[in-house]
């Protein structure tokens, strides 16, 4: 029964496995819901799965560690050889969580890199925009003595100054690439 346990929770880390690299194409192409969904289950399933093998290794180890009248020398060597076995499906399944663990550490990265174009997207608006905000504050100041205030031309001039620099601006930003 114990042997069968061992074997079934490989099996078992195996599939979780199978499915953990399902969910790693799933980030690499971007479908969202279907990651998010299979990180919760195969983070409980290698939960379950942990505890499940580290109850049985501490029965194999009592098992082959106690000396008694109802254990053979041979029994005791089998339950060495499967405390062995179960180690090493505790290890595969140790390298199962950290296998989740760096599907986790991939969509951190890619919501980094999201958060850092949007970030760059609003600063590059927000500098052909100030600009702009402080020629019509300025403008917008009710003084008596301002040059082009009894210009004829004057509105003209300041509207074309406003779409030159924010174009200039533009133009500049999207010559260094960060539009």
């Amino acid at each position: 029964f114990l042997e069968r346990c061992i074997y079934d929770y490989a099996h078992l880390n195996l599939a979780n496995d199978n499915f953990l690299d399902v969910i790693e194409e799933g980030v690499f192409a971007g479908v969202q819901d279907i990651v998010n969904e299979g990180i919760a289950i195969a983070g409980r399933n290698i939960l379950t799965l942990k505890k499940l093998t580290a109850s049985l290794h501490i029965v194999l180890m009592l098992l082959a560690t106690k000396r008694s009248a109802f254990i053979s020398e041979d029994a005791r060597a089998s339950f060495q050889l499967m405390q062995q076995n179960a180690a090493s499906v505790r290890s595969a399944i140790d390298s199962s969580r950290d296998m989740l663990d760096g599907i986790l550490g991939n969509l951190q990265v890619a919501a980094a890199n999201r958060m850092s174009n949007i970030a760059g997207l609003l600063t590059v608006i927000s500098g052909i925009l100030l600009p702009l905000t402080l020629i019509t504050g300025i403008y917008g100041m009710n003084f008596d003595h301002m040059p082009e205030l009894h210009w004829r031309y004057g509105y003209v001039v300041v509207l074309g100054v406003l779409a030159a620099s924010g174009c200039g601006l533009y133009l500049l930003f999207r010559r260094l690439r960060w539009v």
